[in-house]
C-alpha cells in the first residue's frame, strides 16, 4: 500500500483523526505547531501507532470521504456551539485551505 497521499486527502485524514481524538476524549492532549516548525506531537503517542496499525489492516473498512465529512461536520457544530478546541481545528483547517489557494 502506497504511503503517498494527495494533499487534499491528507488534510481530510487529519480532520478525521482530530474528530476521532475528540470522540475518544483525548483531544485535549493534542499539541501542534508551537514554534516547532510544524511538527505535531501527541501526549498519547499510542494514537499514532493505533492509526498506523488500523490503516494498514485488511480487516478495517476503508475510511471514506463521506465518513471524514461527517466527522468534520461534527467539529463544525461543536465550534459554532462555542467549543474552543473545535474552533481551533476549524481555524487551522481554514488556514491550510487559504495557504493552498494562495499557492
Amino acid at each position: 500500500m502506497s504511503r503517498t497521499i494527495a494533499r487534499p486527502a491528507k488534510n481530510l485524514v487529519f480532520v478525521g483523526l482530530a474528530a476521532a481524538m475528540f470522540a475518544c476524549g483525548v483531544g485535549d492532549d493534542f499539541v501542534s505547531g508551537i514554534g516547532n516548525g510544524g511538527n505535531r506531537f501527541y501526549a498519547t503517542p499510542v494514537i499514532d501507532e493505533l492509526a498506523e496499525q488500523l490503516g494498514s489492516s485488511a480487516v478495517v473498512q476503508p475510511v471514506t470521504d463521506q465518513m471524514l465529512r461527517r466527522a468534520f461536520d461534527a467539529i463544525v457544530e461543536r465550534a459554532v456551539a462555542g467549543d474552543a478546541d473545535a474552533a481551533l481545528i476549524l481555524f487551522r483547517v481554514a488556514e491550510e485551505q487559504r495557504k493552498a489557494q494562495a499557492e
